[in-house]
């Protein structure tokens, strides 16, 4: 399991994690890491090297096309490497904001400080982080074309491809492998026609190479003669049938950015109307994430109550046996005229007996509110929450039983001793 994760990682390049063009020796394990984990979870690699710098074991061709990053404000790389953890959430989150930013260079800074939280950060905040960066992924649709039959020398169709995500995702070279593909850039991705100059089978790919990772248009059409059907020997699959350009021939490639691409001509305003701005809506997944990433703190606060109120019985208790012993003292002292009852009601003890009675009980029942709503709701609470929970709703439940025993016999103590001393 071990070897075929390392050579697969490094054949098909899915090592190269962050998508750079290398695999290095952190990309190579951390890849590994997973892949095996997954697989066999009785099986931990581990990695011991000494050296300088980042060892590169390979090349990859999953790196993407390069922008010039802007990066963040330095107050949000502060608080990344802050000590609280709802501080390193909130900064991620904000990063997540940043990534879906029209201004490719902010989005890329984004997506690079993305990449180290996902590398380095505890698991909740990996998974955020790896979260946002799935969406900077090419994912044209449809991804396979097909203009079925079209006349030679007729005006090519064309088909509409989508490419999904916010701007960075979108932000790709296109380059079409065949001569006779041609491709125009829109708003929301690209149209695609073909040059129906010569009659045959086409059949061919689009290469498209974003800031992440790269992806593949297919393309198929049938030219046929305009007096009939098509001949049965052109078969223009093969590149060899057909002249190819130069290696390096760049008219072909199309860079498209969705910063600098209009969705429709501009309309001059109205005379004596100001301009009108609206602001894009929150899309369902955006807001998904939101309410995801806004942690809750209900069960923390119920157990720390839980172990207010424990530790406050536990304080009346001993008073409630300060004050009793005091009042069975002064009893025997008083000989034959004395009474128990009429002594421990003058030293005041049963005023923190009953209390001791109620906040016990109350620290029970709030704790088991606390693992309840912890248990339900697991998937709101941080880390950090579910730790100091299931720390603190225990040592409350540990107080608060012993207390309540030893409450209730001194009550039991009481009620039988009152009436015959």
């Amino acid at each position: 399991m071990f070897t075929h994760a390392v050579v697969e990682g490094l054949e098909t390049g899915e090592a190269d994690l962050d998508a750079d063009g290398n695999v290095s020796l952190d990309d190579l394990y951390e890849y590994v890491y997973r892949q095996v984990r997954e697989q066999n979870p009785h099986q931990t690699p581990k990695k011991a090297a000494e050296l300088r710098g980042e060892l590169h074991l390979a090349h990859s061709r999953r790196g993407g096309i390069k922008i010039v990053a802007i990066p963040s404000p330095s107050s949000l790389r502060a608080a990344l490497h802050s000590d609280d953890f709802l501080t390193r959430q909130g900064a991620v989150t904000e990063l997540c904001h940043r990534l879906q930013r029209p201004e490719l260079p902010v989005a890329e800074g984004a997506r690079q400080h993305l990449g180290e939280v996902a590398h380095d950060e505890v698991q909740p905040l990996a998974d955020l982080a790896a979260g946002a960066l799935s969406e900077i992924r090419l994912a044209p649709s449809p991804d396979r074309l097909d203009f079925g039959r079209l006349p030679k020398g007729s005006l090519p169709p064309r088909r509409s491809v989508t490419l999904q995500g916010p701007p960075l995702a979108r932000h790709c070279v296109v380059q079409p492998r065949q001569p006779w593909l041609r491709v125009d850039p829109t708003r929301d991705g690209m149209e695609v026609h073909v040059d129906t100059a010569t009659p045959g089978h086409l059949s061919g790919d689009i290469a498209l190479k974003g800031v992440a990772d790269e992806s593949v248009i297919h393309v198929e059409a049938e030219v046929t003669p305009a007096d009939g059907p098509p001949k049965p020997e052109p078969h223009l699959s093969n590149d060899s049938m057909r002249p190819k350009p130069p290696p390096e021939d760049k008219r072909r490639t199309v860079v498209i950015d969705p910063s600098r691409i209009p969705s429709k001509p501009e309309q001059p305003p109205e005379p004596n109307q100001p301009p009108k701005t609206t602001e894009p809506p929150k899309t369902t997944e955006q807001q998904k994430r939101t309410d995801r990433t806004t942690p809750s703190r209900r069960a923390p606060a119920l157990a720390g109550a839980a172990l207010a109120l424990a530790v406050t019985a536990l304080a009346m208790l001993f008073m409630t046996i300060q004050r009793g012993v005091v009042a069975v003292v002064a009893r025997a002292d008083a000989g034959a005229t004395g009474n128990v009852e009429d002594n421990i009601r003058a030293y005041g003890a049963l005023t923190p007996l009953i209390v001791c009675l109620v906040t016990g009980g109350a620290a029970l029942v709030v704790g088991a509110f606390a693992r309840h709503d912890l248990g339900a709701r697991r998937e709101h609470y941080t880390k950090q929450s579910v730790s100091g929970t299931q720390t603190l709703a225990p040592v409350a439940k540990g107080l608060a039983i012993p207390t309540l025993v030893l409450a209730v016999l001194a009550g039991i103590a009481y009620l039988v001793g009152s009436a015959h001393w």
